[in-house]
């Protein structure tokens, strides 16, 4: 189980990181921001700054969320793949 999917149905450690906050999808969106902005030693965050080291491109959030694909939603949250794509679209916007 990804940590993910454990931090949004666990009640203690939502009640922790996200106190008050009761949608799933808020929930969800949460996680995603924290797994590709801020925690950068683990997968897919760092599979994502090693596809922008190779295209020789500066990391920064709003790139690592130009470069973020479905697939690396769906390893997070294990959405379906047009879910992964609307929150692909929320981070691009939050990342500016």
């Amino acid at each position: 189980m990804s940590w993910a999917i454990a931090l949004v149905n666990d009640p203690k450690s939502r009640a922790k990181l996200f106190p008050g906050v009761r949608s799933k999808t808020l929930l969800e969106l949460g996680a995603l921001y924290f797994a590709f902005f801020y925690d950068n030693n683990r997968e897919p965050s760092h599979g994502i700054i090693k596809r922008l080291w190779d295209k020789k491109l500066h990391v920064t959030n709003d790139s690592i969320a130009g470069e973020l694909q479905p697939e690396d939603v769906i390893q997070v949250i294990g959405c379906s793949r047009s879910k992964a794509k609307q929150y692909i679209s929320i981070l691009r916007v939050m990342s500016m």
